[in-house]
């Protein structure tokens, strides 16, 4: 995090840097924190405690049906780009804060 809602991020010898770095920090940060919390991890936990607890894939699975199919539609994207398509990706502007299709990438 660089203080003004941007990051500069590496992986595999590579650097980014741009709000979508800090955007798709905050959103793996997010999930990581879910391993933590019981009301991801039980089912029903409010009612049931932890009597029930989830299956290890389920904690990972997208929370609604709307951003499911965007990420199903962006992985398709990304299983089918070629080089130079995915070069471009990467070159955006620092305050582009989409990051699903990068991560995916990465």
């Amino acid at each position: 995090m660089t203080g003004d809602g941007q990051a500069i991020g590496t992986k595999f010898g590579m650097a980014w840097n741009g709000k979508w770095v800090w955007k798709m920090k905050d959103y793996i940060d997010s999930g990581f924190m879910k391993l933590f919390m019981p009301q991801y991890l039980f089912r029903d936990y409010a009612t049931q405690g932890t009597k029930f607890p989830v299956e290890n894939n389920e904690l990972f699975e997208e929370e609604n049906s709307e951003t499911q199919s965007t990420i199903g539609q962006l992985r398709q994207n990304v299983s089918t780009m070629d080089e130079e398509s995915a070069a471009r990706l990467f070159i955006c502007e620092d305050d582009e804060e989409e990051f699903h299709e990068r991560l995916l990438m990465i």
